[in-house]
């Protein structure tokens, strides 16, 4: 897997999905405008997850590089360049704030 897909941790957007929850429970699961309001939602979400996992790497990469398993992460593995990392943390925080 690419290191700038590892760093942003798609696997953890599942948890994103419950931004979906107030479709079936407000009753607005057929209104097309709820639909792309809470789509927007979710990008916003998986953008600004994103942001926060590459600021918190960032802010922990010498921790990570001792820790067992984190160590394989592509800041504190060396598979990325920290300036990179932060390239991508803006683009992520801009995207998420348009």
């Amino acid at each position: 897997m690419k290191p700038w897909i590892k760093l942003i941790r798609p696997k953890q957007w599942i948890k994103n999905a419950f931004v979906f929850a107030p479709l079936f429970f407000s009753g607005l699961f057929v209104n097309p405008e709820a639909w792309h309001a809470t789509i927007l939602a979710v990008l916003c979400f998986f953008c600004i997850a994103s942001f926060v996992y590459i600021v918190n790497d960032i802010r922990d990469i010498e921790e990570d590089r001792r820790h067992p398993v984190k160590k394989n992460r592509p800041l504190a593995a060396g598979e990325m360049r920290v300036l990179t990392a932060i390239m991508l943390a803006v683009f992520f925080a801009v995207l998420a704030l348009i």
